[in-house]
């Protein structure tokens, strides 16, 4: 162990799970991948079609997003605080409801407005509606990344443009620009999530390349077909992921300023205050309208708890199944992104690893899941529950391991170097080191978790015989018309994920405060 690296190990030892876990199941398709020319060719004009719906969609929604996170981000810094953080919360409350849900949601507000029009056919079909239920779905996070922007301007940077130009000035040429890389990350995230999305267009009888991986696994099985078929979307994921990833990186150098942006209230113009409230209004309104036509949809409540009651099983898997990889995301992130020594910066193996996770399609790592525990040695693996959360896990467990090693980047040099000096590495690392990363872990885990739970591209793929989800069953239902049912799922597990969330920050208040 070096000397300048006392924690080596722990890292090296995240670093492996997150390989076992991430990258193992698409290293294991490679070989058929690579021996099947056919498939690797097999690039028809029918899936050039499909790939430009998908990439056609992602764009939407990377539009949509940046723009509605962007104004919204720049209302909250300027609002005030306790307005702000209702408006906030209310945006952000729509990240637990499964996209699905989403697509449900607003297929029974397109049908509401048929009839309230009297018009033939639902104003909300096709790739317009996708893209609406896809925006509403992804923005949260879109939100999210951009606060945390936010949070990273200096606020003597807008004090100092203060004194010389009006608060509008300031805004436009020192806030925005500050903040905008953090935007248009989280643009650039919603649209990977869009690019590697099969649910919510096929809802709305939308085609996608996402949905062709998934129905040419399940005609013929051949998981390293899945994944020679998959490099078409895999290539155009990778170039929004590394669009995104110079940005995010310039987001994690500057630790957040615990304040907001602005040091006193600013005045803004007419046309300032129209736009950024208008920005806030719909990133909340569109979540209040998501919420809205679930609670319509699963009235009368008598329904809502027969529909609940008889999914109650799906519920408490999907309970399970994202409380699991909550642990072990967070377990395995705390190791992974903790530095290896007091001068260590970054490990580029969590980014990379995360890179890779985040472009490989879904049904890819099911596919990869299925070959490498089908067999005798795993088949107690195989034919359990614990497929699911390894499903999940290795599509999100690098988000915690990111989390752990952003905040790690912003921990004091001169306190670890003491440390270390003054007490045994292990004994250093387990006093000083981990404690001061574990809300980072533990955010990082109820990120992972609230994935998890709608997680469905690569859960369709393992599951075990006699077992769904409860996203799994909406899914099922949605293509049944039974979106009574849907909403009622949707609701209890919106609920579930607020009150872990809500649970969390307060206990992470309590230990703070300690």
């Amino acid at each position: 162990m070096s000397a300048r690296e006392p924690w080596r190990a722990a890292g090296a030892l995240g670093i492996a799970a997150l390989l076992v876990l991430c990258v193992l199941p698409v290293v294991v398709l490679l070989p058929a991948a690579i021996s099947d020319p056919a498939a690797l060719a097999a690039l028809s004009a029918r899936r050039l079609g499909l790939l430009a719906t998908s990439v056609r969609l992602a764009t939407i929604v990377f539009v949509a997003d940046t723009l509605v996170a962007a104004l919204a981000v720049l209302w909250a810094q300027s609002a005030r605080p306790r307005r702000a953080l209702l408006v906030v919360a209310i945006a952000l409350a729509a990240a637990f409801v499964p996209p699905v849900a989403h697509a449900a949601a607003w297929a029974a507000v397109g049908e509401g407005l048929r009839v309230a029009l009297g018009l033939s056919v639902t104003p909300l079909a096709g790739l317009p509606a996708a893209a609406l239920a896809q925006s509403t779905a992804f923005l949260p996070l879109a939100i999210a990344v951009g606060l945390a922007g936010a949070a990273a301007v200096d606020p003597t940077l807008l004090d100092a443009a203060r004194v010389q130009r009006a608060d509008g000035a300031a805004l436009r040429r020192v806030l925005l620009p500050l903040a905008l890389p953090a935007l248009l990350a989280g643009g650039a995230i919603a649209a990977l999530l869009s690019l590697g999305d099969e649910a919510v267009p096929s809802a709305f009888g939308v085609s996608t390349f996402a949905m062709e991986l998934f129905s040419s696994y399940a005609a013929d099985g051949r998981a390293g077909a899945t994944l020679a078929l998959a490099w078409p979307l895999a290539l155009v994921a990778t170039l929004v992921a590394l669009a995104c990833a110079v940005p995010l990186s310039r987001v994690s150098d500057h630790a957040p300023r615990g304040r907001r942006a602005w040091s006193a209230p600013p005045v803004f113009g007419t046309w300032t205050r129209v736009a950024l409230s208008s920005g806030a209004a719909l990133a909340a309104t569109g979540s209040a309208a998501v919420f809205a036509a679930l609670v319509v949809g699963a009235w009368p409540p008598a329904a809502a708890v027969r529909a609940v009651a008889d999914a109650g099983p799906d519920i408490a898997v999907s309970c399970a199944v994202a409380a699991a990889s909550a642990v072990v995301a967070c377990v395995v992130g705390l190791l992974a992104g903790s530095p290896r020594g007091p001068a260590s910066g970054p490990s580029r193996w969590v980014w990379g690893i995360a890179l890779l996770a985040a472009v490989v399609p879904a049904p890819v790592v099911g596919a990869g899941l299925v070959a490498l525990y089908d067999n005798a040695w795993t088949a107690s693996v195989y034919d359990s529950p614990a497929m699911l959360a390894l499903a999940a896990l290795a599509r999100f467990a690098p988000l915690a391991a990111i989390a752990v090693s952003v905040s790690a980047s912003h921990l004091g040099r001169g306190a670890l170097e003491a440390s270390v000096v003054s007490s045994p590495p292990a004994h250093a690392y387990r006093r000083v080191v981990a404690p001061q990363l574990l809300a980072s872990a533990a955010a990082g885990g109820l990120l992972v978790a609230a994935f998890s739970a709608g997680e469905l591209g690569a859960t369709l793929m393992v599951l075990p015989p006699g077992t769904s989800t409860a996203v799994v069953r909406a899914f099922n239902l949605l293509h049944y018309g039974a979106s009574e049912e849907v909403a009622a799922i949707a609701l209890a597990v919106a609920a579930i994920g607020v009150a872990a969330a809500l649970a969390s920050w307060a206990l992470g208040r309590r230990m703070w405060a300690r």
